[in-house]
């Protein structure tokens, strides 16, 4: 560990102590693909630990990430029952950002200054948060259609050559774009 401050190393050891607890009740859940009334209540209670922490440590990407959880919590724990497919997305969400607060936290233990960029993470849970609540989303953009040679059968053929039409779409995700998985499963459905 790097020399760092007391009160640093405190914020490290009960923030990765309170992650590792919250990883293993998620991961142990999962399996049910969906938390009961005890385990949302220890989820908001961590969340609003570590925002409260790294809003004291003036951390605010950490802040704003577990507050972006928070609320998301706050919500289920009131009695708004998420749709047993949004259970799902949770796990996704919460896991990729309980991986990105240990990295954060990591960079801190070595002294460096957490600046991983969370906004993509804290729009992806505002924007499940609005899907659970049954706001309205967004417009997507509109896709550009490809050329028809462009488009192949299955096994490479000519979709000319067979009955029926084919159509096979190429997705290219930016490198780096974080939540690949997610936006796999958005635009799946």
């Amino acid at each position: 560990m790097a020399n760092i401050d007391p009160m640093v190393e405190v914020f490290i050891y009960e923030n990765n102590q309170l992650l590792e607890q919250l990883e293993d009740m998620l991961l142990s859940a999962e399996a049910e693909a969906v938390l009961n009334e005890e385990q949302i209540n220890e989820v908001f209670r961590i969340m609003h630990t570590i925002k409260g922490a790294s809003a004291m440590m003036e951390f605010d990407t950490l802040a704003k990430v577990s507050h972006a959880i928070e609320d998301l919590f706050s919500y289920i724990r009131e009695g708004n029952s998420p749709a047993d497919s949004d259970w799902e997305n949770i796990f996704d969400l919460v896991l990729t950002a309980v991986d990105f607060i240990k990295d954060e936290i990591a960079k801190i233990e070595n002294g460096k200054d957490p600046e991983g960029q969370a906004e993509e993470l804290i729009d992806g849970l505002h924007a499940l948060l609005a899907s659970i609540k049954g706001e309205d989303k967004p417009a997507e953009a509109p896709v550009a259609a490809a050329p028809a040679a462009a488009y192949a059968a299955p096994g490479g053929e000519n979709s000319a050559d067979l009955p029926g039409t084919y159509y096979r779409g190429v997705i290219h995700l930016e490198p780096g774009c974080q939540m690949e998985h997610v936006r796999a499963f958005g635009v799946v459905n």
